[in-house]
């Protein structure tokens, strides 16, 4: 089933992407961030990554590279990039806003073929042309 326009409005989406050097990157939306279409196409596939990457075992050290004053909340980021994630977030308020903000980083990053092949074959076409080492803003085309 798609993701629709409307359920885009009103839930914080976490959504994953691979980067070009295969680092696997973490977004949520807000609500009000922009979502591309490889990620509204199938709300099975985006709920079963959200799935898999929230029961990771963690594997790293954390940086956080936003301060406290930014209001998102840096332990759930922190937790994500323990995990090997390179976390944005759409941290504006706006709607439609279609730059991502970098929250957090992994000391030691979690590459694509590092992954399970069920979840290759899910995230492999999340593709977005940056490198999330060094990008601190994402511009995302939305699918709306």
């Amino acid at each position: 089933m798609r993701i629709s326009e409307i359920e885009l409005c009103y839930t914080d989406l976490d959504w994953f992407a691979i980067d070009k050097n295969k680092k696997i990157m973490c977004f949520t939306s807000g609500g009000y961030g922009n979502v591309p279409e490889f990620v509204c196409a199938s709300k099975e596939n985006t709920e079963l990554l959200s799935e898999f990457f929230e029961n990771a075992h963690d594997c790293t050290t954390a940086i956080v590279v936003q301060d406290e004053k930014s209001g998102v909340n840096l332990d759930y980021w922190r937790a994500a990039s323990q995990k090997g994630l390179y976390c944005f977030d759409a941290v504006d308020g706006q709607d439609d806003t279609p730059s991502y903000t970098k929250i957090s980083v992994p000391e030691e990053p979690l590459y694509f073929h590092e992954l399970p092949p069920h979840i290759q074959s899910i995230i492999g076409t999340n593709f977005i042309d940056t490198d999330a080492d060094t990008a601190d803003t994402i511009i995302v085309d939305h699918a709306y």
